[in-house]
């Protein structure tokens, strides 16, 4: 939505309606930071507001749409400056028949669009515009007098590809699939060439024992190595970094044909190294990793993540936090939203069917 937001070419004093804990609580996949960022409801601005900011258009852009490509904020802000609407929503057009709750409960529910004597497959029934709530925008007269929708209206009509709202849980997975196929990925779509995985604490879980003969013993997560393969297998160079040495991540990193850089005091350093190396821009690289000496790579990288149980400032600056902790799958979660990343940009561009209709 921000990047939309940003594309559009709108003006870039942007804000958003506070979102919900559970929203807050999900990192999105394209790599999105938290925000919490308030807009005073309409009617309420102060008359010092009025005087000192000239404000002429609101535009308030759901961050729980994914799917608002900057095309429909530009039509939308068209409709308002050159066809002088004074407020735009957007809709969907679906197939359905409406029923309305009767007055009691022993009457019967009340039916709105239907001819229950000639009633025709839905598929067949024109289908009815219904609000998406992806964007509503309005003039400073229009917000001033309490509302959203006033004045002249007119609706802009998304596609049903775009129109996806997120209202609970339940509805993460279906947006999270709807975004990778039909959301706005930017003008170029980042590309993860290379990712490099901290040993301690997300390879690795930080477990240490020692048997008899004073041998240390450590453990990974058979998910984990797989991943590994499985981004291998999908063109993804994957490489190790170790603060200290040991044989075991030598090992793995050998049986999996990984390059390894141990006892790195910069790691930041060693990231760049590679990437330069291969020839990459930073958008190109991910990073995972878990303690504080891995937060500058994080940082860096164009797709960076942690477990969840990374020290905070990790945390902080990754754009995704796996459910995961370290060693013990978080690994493999990461793995599985670098592929979506990278599958973005094998889709091609989406026609724009916007249509609009006056009301």
């Amino acid at each position: 939505m921000l990047k939309s937001s940003i594309a559009s070419g709108c003006p870039p004093t942007t804000r958003g309606s506070p979102m919900s804990q559970g929203i807050m609580g999900r990192r999105c996949i394209t790599g999105a930071k938290r925000c919490r960022l308030t807009l005073p409801v309409p009617g309420r601005l102060s008359a010092s507001f009025y005087s000192t900011t000239r404000v002429d258009i609101i535009a308030n852009i759901q961050a729980t749409s994914p799917c608002v490509h900057p095309f429909h904020i530009q039509e939308g802000m068209r409709m308002l400056l050159e066809d002088s609407f004074d407020s735009v929503f957007t809709i969907s057009k679906k197939h359905g028949f409406i029923w309305k709750e009767p007055p009691q409960k022993d009457m019967q529910p009340i039916n709105i669009n239907l001819d229950l004597m000639n009633r025709p497959r839905r598929q067949d029934y024109d289908p009815e515009p219904v609000e998406n709530g992806a964007f509503y925008m309005y003039t400073r007269e229009i917000h001033a007098q309490g509302k959203t929708q006033g004045g002249r209206i007119a609706w802009l009509e998304m596609g049903g590809e775009y129109s996806v709202d997120i209202y609970t849980d339940l509805d993460w997975d279906i947006a999270e699939e709807r975004l990778l196929r039909f959301g706005y990925h930017g003008k170029h779509p980042k590309i993860v060439k290379l990712v490099v995985i901290a040993a301690d604490g997300v390879l690795l879980d930080n477990h240490v024992e020692m048997n008899a003969r004073g041998e240390e013993l450590m453990s990974y997560h058979l998910s984990d190595v797989n991943a590994i393969k499985h981004m291998q297998n999908n063109l993804v160079e994957v490489r190790i970094i170790a603060e200290g040495e040991n044989v075991v991540q030598r090992r793995l990193a050998a049986s999996l044909g990984c390059k390894i850089h141990e006892n790195s005091k910069n790691k930041l350093q060693v990231l760049n190294q590679w990437r330069e190396e291969l020839g990459l821009t930073w958008r190109n690289v991910g990073y995972m990793g878990s303690e504080n000496t891995d937060t500058q790579c994080v940082k860096a990288a164009g797709m960076s993540a942690c477990p969840a149980d990374a020290h905070d400032d990790v945390q902080l600056v990754s754009h995704f936090i796996s459910k995961y902790k370290g060693g013990q799958g978080g690994l493999r979660e990461f793995s599985e939203q670098v592929l979506k990343v990278n599958k973005m940009s094998t889709y091609k561009e989406r026609v724009d069917k916007t249509t609009v209709y006056a009301k």
